[in-house]
């Protein structure tokens, strides 16, 4: 039985490309909304916008701070890869390849490629 962080790094694996785009995303968005604050009389609509905002933000940092550790795991796994098949296999995967297509660009085994990913996984998963 695999472990939920195993299932969790599996999906990640599988949606790297996803998260790079969504890690872009929010960093560009919180870039963007940055909130001024000074010393002047504020509405009361003003200071809920401004409340809104900085709830916003701190979802949005987070965000950013849950991706980014994702991000930083699969690119561990991706250079933990040891010879150049297991890095063509993780590479094809994390490019958004299924395993099917990866196990036919590759000419291997769909459970060659699931064995590579999970060997991957469970070698950094132990260095933990």
């Amino acid at each position: 039985m695999k472990s939920p962080e195993h299932l969790e790094l599996w999906e990640d694996i599988k949606g790297y490309q996803w998260l790079l785009n969504e890690y872009k995303r929010v960093s560009a968005k919180i870039g963007n909304e940055a909130v001024e604050t000074g010393n002047q009389l504020m509405s009361i609509q003003t200071i809920k916008a401004f409340e809104s905002k900085e709830q916003t933000n701190r979802r949005l940092h987070k965000l950013k701070m849950r991706y980014s550790d994702k991000i930083a795991m699969v690119n561990k796994i991706m250079d933990s890869a040891s010879n150049d098949r297991d890095y063509a296999v993780i590479h094809c995967v994390t490019d958004g390849m299924t395993v099917a297509e990866t196990a036919k660009h590759l000419k291997i085994s769909r459970r060659t490629v699931y064995r590579i990913i999970d060997d991957l996984i469970i070698n950094e998963l132990e260095k933990q």
